[in-house]
């Protein structure tokens, strides 16, 4: 399996298990630890107006694996200490023989 860098992300798949009293949907945290990853800060946002509100994105650079292209919105990442939420879908990359490369992960961190 391809290793893009020294990094490992923990993948939390969030998955339902059920209902609260009130009907609202229970999950368990399963954490997937992803060895071989390069994780890359992509963007930040500030908010223009009277709130403290900073939005970062960073991009995850992992092997190709089935946990990774199933992760969802509900899903999350921790790394270096940080808990992120999964942004988007994961991203399949192919090499020219139309082979699994990597799986690409935007992760996003809001603060404020």
């Amino acid at each position: 399996m391809n290793s893009f860098g020294n990094d490992t992300v923990t993948f939390l798949v969030r998955d339902v298990n059920g209902q609260d009293d009130l009907g609202v949907e229970t999950l368990t945290t399963t954490p997937v630890a992803t060895p071989g990853c390069s994780v890359q800060r992509a963007t930040d946002m500030e908010s223009e107006n009277d709130t403290d509100l900073t939005i970062s994105r960073w991009r995850a650079f992992c092997p190709p694996t089935a946990t990774l292209l199933a992760l969802k919105a509900t899903d999350g990442a921790q790394y270096n200490g940080v808990e992120y939420e999964v942004y988007g879908d994961p991203e399949l990359w192919t090499d020219r023989r139309g082979n699994a490369h990597h799986v690409t992960v935007i992760l996003r961190k809001a603060r404020g």
